[in-house]
């Protein structure tokens, strides 16, 4: 016998269904989703859901993404919490850009005794910038700290 099934239109053949050269395999839950996309009213059926990854059926005719409105809240509420703290972050770097050149026009003048860190953060203090955001931003090539300044602009370290 070889490796392919004979073709039987539509008779059981080893557990599977053969039609018209196509081959079902019958596993569980396979006749449900046949009973399910023959309904009259699969065009209700939704989903996957963006959030949670569920199918669904729809209450209304109006089509919608989520399963739920918990689904649809917490999704959005995720987006509009990831913007918010991206825009907080771009905030808090042109604050301290602008405090690092503050701190740099005070130091050529011998003006500030404080290392630049500890200045910048009290620059502008509704900007909750900490010395720590500001090393970790240095870190991460989103700033520069006055010392390196100097070098990219005079070509040469001090």
């Amino acid at each position: 016998m070889s490796g392919r099934p004979r073709e039987r239109s539509g008779n059981w053949h080893g557990g599977r269904i053969i039609k018209r050269g196509y081959v079902l395999l019958l596993i569980p839950g396979h006749q449900e989703f046949v009973r399910l996309i023959t309904n009259q009213e699969c065009d209700r059926l939704g989903g996957p859901c963006p959030r949670c990854g569920k199918y669904f059926v729809r209450k209304t005719a109006k089509p919608s993404i989520y399963c739920s409105p918990r689904c649809a809240s917490q999704a959005t509420a995720i987006k509009a919490t990831i913007k918010a703290r991206q825009e907080q972050h771009a905030n808090k770097l042109a604050a301290a850009r602008e405090g690092i050149e503050a701190w740099e026009r005070l130091a050529r003048r011998g003006r500030v005794k404080q290392p630049w860190k500890e200045w910048v953060s009290k620059y502008k203090p509704g900007a909750e910038i900490t010395p720590k955001f500001l090393s970790r931003a240095v870190n991460r090539g989103e700033l520069q700290g006055p010392s390196e300044r100097k070098e990219k602009t005079s070509g040469r370290p001090e």
